[in-house]
């Protein structure tokens, strides 16, 4: 049996994190300008506590070794590495499900922040949809709230800051609505124009 060099290329991390009060964007810093996937597997955080994730990691071996330092070096209480694998590159998040094209932002168009919650089906545990926020249309994410069993089959609830220019957050909303994830919204902030 042989075993394609490409094979060998990628790396799934997990890693678990516990992060003290999140005002800080972690997940969404880590995949931007990584050239990352990050999946939450497991999380469990209330609006006014410290968070627990439960993350996989996956890119090439020194993408993924440079994520895991990244962690390291911000004021997070744990960065526990469960295991490290050998993985197939992934297929595109949502390979084979239509999503619209992230618009540039204009000229004019506003940065907001946006305030969501997410019940997102059980269906998609082995994709990162948050990810794809982040990697396809920019935008920023503070956790506030998340709940995902690790070890259930059961839908994710999630609280997010989304942080962004107002076309990218209006396109992200109608992406996750088009894929069946609930969204229920809350005031949106206007921040500035650029």
């Amino acid at each position: 049996m042989t075993t394609t060099t490409a094979a060998l290329d990628w790396v799934k991390a997990s890693l678990q994190l516990h992060i003290p009060n999140q005002t800080l964007p972690v997940l969404s810093r880590l995949a931007q300008n990584r050239n990352l996937y990050v999946n939450i597997s497991g999380a469990l955080q209330t609006a006014d506590s410290s968070g627990w994730y439960n993350i996989e990691l996956i890119g090439q071996p020194t993408d993924v070794s440079q994520g895991i330092l990244y962690l390291n070096s911000l004021p997070l209480e744990t960065v526990e590495l469960l295991g490290m694998e050998p993985v197939p590159p992934p297929p595109q998040p949502l390979a084979g499900t239509e999503l619209p094209p992230a618009r540039p932002p204009q000229f004019d168009d506003p940065v907001e922040s946006q305030l969501v919650h997410l019940r997102i089906p059980r269906n998609y545990r082995q994709t990162p949809v948050i990810g794809l926020l982040v990697g396809r249309f920019g935008l920023s994410i503070t956790f506030l709230t998340a709940l995902l069993q690790p070890e259930w089959n059961s839908d994710g609830w999630f609280t997010l800051r989304l942080h962004g220019y107002r076309s990218r957050l209006q396109d992200a909303i109608m992406t996750l609505r088009g894929l069946n994830v609930h969204v229920w919204l809350e005031n949106t902030v206007y921040v500035e124009e650029y």
